[in-house]
């Protein structure tokens, strides 16, 4: 009697007839992945660390541009030139002034050499003698007057010619021979020598923290590391975005005023990582369908992002752990399958 017990309690834990009878299912599966963001991709453009407008210190209408754009320029070589002829004229008027207050000086010293013989001889009081000094003192005045005109004329004729305050590569020209510009109106740009950066506009989001290092990627596909230098302190009012330096960590930057890819990295994301095509929604709620042991046990997700190949998912996965990546709609609670890598 106890066997026969015992052979039944064996009996009872045998899978049925439906069970034994039947054939694993062939699916599909990917691992579970801790969900990592994607990194920013923008576009930069390489640039001097300083660039500098220039402007001529006088107006007038430019006869001549020496050098094109995108040339190297040395200290001091002269880029344009502007008509000289106003500037001609305020100078020789400036030295006609002089000529005048040196007349004015030496007439104020010969009258107080004779105001001086007069009051030796008493012919003349304290009053006269006051009088023709301090006219000395007023022609003196009108000279040094006159003669700082000169020089400042001179200067200005000077300044006629644009040159270039420091070596580097002239990037653009904003005017035109035979245009009238303005004192102090810029013309060019000068991208002086030295260190190259990457200038980009970053996301609004990232204007209070920026990415502090990533990577440029120039056309010829190689890759340089970037350090960010400085970022703007407010957002653009039109794009809504953020002005940010980088430093080209490398001592062959790319070509300035060339367009390189920049990538950053993100902040860290929540979630899980698994194909797009694991996700099942029907019934109530979206679900994955997790491989244990040879059958499949539905766990349901919360949906947080989506693309074309993945989704990001929260809900109780673990990395590694495998699930279905196609053909969710016909799994079902407790299905024995046979797992193949897509």
């Amino acid at each position: 009697m106890v066997a026969a017990c015992v052979l039944l309690a064996g009996c009872g834990r045998q899978e049925t007839p439906a069970q034994q009878q039947e054939q694993p299912v062939v699916v599909r599966t990917a691992p579970v992945r801790a969900a990592e963001p994607a990194p920013l991709v923008l576009s930069g453009t390489v640039r001097a660390r300083h660039e500098t407008p220039l402007a001529f210190q006088v107006g007038g209408r430019i006869v001549a541009r020496l050098v094109d754009a995108g040339a190297s320029v040395q200290t001091g070589q002269v880029l344009a030139r502007l008509d000289p002829k106003d500037v001609l004229a305020r100078l020789e008027a400036a030295q006609a002034e002089v000529r005048a207050a040196q007349a004015q000086w030496r007439l104020a010293q010969n009258e107080l050499a004779r105001t001086e013989r007069l009051a030796a001889q008493q012919f003349v009081g304290e009053q006269a003698l006051d009088r023709a000094r301090t006219q000395l003192e007023a022609a003196r005045s009108q000279l040094e007057a006159a003669q700082a005109q000169e020089r400042q004329a001179r200067n200005a004729l000077g300044y006629t010619e644009l040159r270039a305050p420091t070596d580097g590569v002239l990037m653009e020209w904003s005017a035109e021979p035979g245009q009238v510009v303005a004192e102090g109106q810029p013309v060019a740009t000068l991208a002086q020598k030295g260190a190259h950066e990457v200038e980009v506009a970053l996301p609004e989001r990232f204007g209070s923290q920026p990415p502090l290092r990533g990577e440029a990627i120039s056309s010829d596909g190689s890759v340089v590391p970037i350090e960010l230098r400085e970022v703007s302190g407010a957002a653009d009012p039109v794009s809504r975005t953020f002005r940010a330096r980088y430093r080209l960590l490398t001592a062959d930057p790319p070509p300035l005023g060339s367009v390189v890819q920049v990538r950053l990295p993100q902040p860290p994301v929540e979630g899980w990582e698994v194909p797009v095509g694991a996700i099942d929604e029907r019934g109530a709620g979206a679900r994955v369908w997790r491989v244990r042991e040879g059958r499949l046990e539905a766990v349901p997700v919360e949906v947080l992002s989506m693309d074309q190949r993945t989704a990001r998912v929260r809900g109780p996965l673990q990395a590694g752990e495998r699930v279905v990546a196609f053909g969710t709609h016909v799994l079902r609670e407790g299905m024995r399958v046979e797992e193949r890598s897509p």
